[in-house]
């Protein structure tokens, strides 16, 4: 075993990731880390786990200098091995978990062409290990296709998102890390790419101070949230770990986003319900123009017997066919 798959394993245990088994070389994040990381750079995020530690603890810890301590913590944040926390006057640090976290953060360091396909392996392993003989528990239950517990992703109405925008005070929009790496292997889905993805909170003055984000106001995010709908992509919300007030607005289409190519076409379950919505239909309003079946991403919505129907299994909650349908016959309401 390197000491590249040691890091990895480090990171799946302290973040309990469901699907994980030891990793070898032939691993995505293994190849990662050998991409962007040195033998000392892993060493010292070897030192690092999900407790926030400050730069003079962490030279208390390794044995550096307190200014061989802060160039090291630098290089892992702007690596994105390492998640910074600015409060109180200070800068504390953490390891960060492969999703959210890790995966997030890899636009900053330049993402090329080979580190995009490495992400497409990760879709692959993740698929594979869901999909196949290693995708129950020992409890017998369907793993959750989140890689971390704590960090569940879930599908959201725009009137649910909005009330995770007002519940921030610092916002960021960032560039999609899923349609950014399909366009470096010349498979760009022609959605927008650019400041489509919004964070709220810590995690909005983590992608500003490193230049991973801009910062934008409340208006500015409402306005993304527009744009992705006019546009057909629905939204994801994603609560970071350890990091109560942060959140992630995923804008994601189902050709690129890597949730929804594990999730789709709907055989998955998560640990928890992946919105508390669903779609309901008025058939005394429905015209049938079936501009709804082309807009849902999920597939959850059929034509039966002449009227539509939604299929709960697979409707993700995300209103998208609310927003394409010209009678308004289609609504969200919260699941029972």
């Amino acid at each position: 075993m390197s000491i590249y798959s040691e890091l990895a394993d480090h990171i799946d245990q302290i973040y309990e990731n469901p699907c994980r088994k030891p990793h070898d070389e032939s691993r995505a994040f293994v190849r990662i880390f050998r991409r962007l990381l040195s033998e000392e750079d892993v060493k010292a995020a070897m030192s690092l786990d999900e407790q926030e530690i400050t730069a003079e603890e962490f030279a208390s810890k390794t044995g550096f200098s307190q200014n061989e301590a802060e160039k090291m913590l630098d290089r892992l944040v702007r690596k994105g091995i390492s998640f910074a926390t600015y409060k109180d006057g200070g800068t504390f640090y953490q390891l960060a978990p492969f999703c959210s976290g890790i995966l997030d953060f890899l636009l900053n360091d330049g993402l090329d062409v080979e580190i995009a396909q490495y992400i497409q392996d990760y879709v692959d392993e993740i698929n594979e290990f869901i999909h196949g003989p290693e995708r129950k528990t020992s409890a017998g239950r369907s793993v959750p296709i989140n890689v971390t517990v704590p960090a569940n992703p879930y599908h959201a109405s725009f009137a649910e998102v909005l009330s995770y925008i007002d519940k921030g005070s610092v916002y960021s929009v960032s560039d999609c890390l899923c349609r950014s790496a399909k366009e470096k292997l010349g498979q760009s889905c022609g959605h927008t790419i650019k400041d489509i993805c919004i964070q709220i909170g810590p995690y909005a003055e983590f992608f500003i101070r490193t230049g991973r984000g801009r910062p934008i106001s409340r208006e500015g995010a409402v306005e993304v949230l527009k744009k992705s709908e006019a546009e057909g992509l629905f939204h994801e919300i994603v609560k970071p770990q350890n990091n109560g007030s942060s959140y992630f607005v995923c804008n994601c289409c189902p050709c690129c986003c890597i949730s929804m190519r594990t999730v789709i076409p709907g055989v998955v379950s998560r640990m928890e319900s992946t919105s508390a919505y669903m779609a309901q239909v008025d058939a005394d309003k429905c015209s049938g123009c079936l501009d709804c079946i082309d807009s849902c991403p999920a597939g959850a919505i059929d034509m039966e017997t002449g009227a539509i129907a939604i299929d709960p299994a697979r409707c993700i909650g995300c209103g998208m066919c609310t927003f394409f349908c010209p009678p308004q016959a289609l609504s969200i309401i919260e699941k029972r």
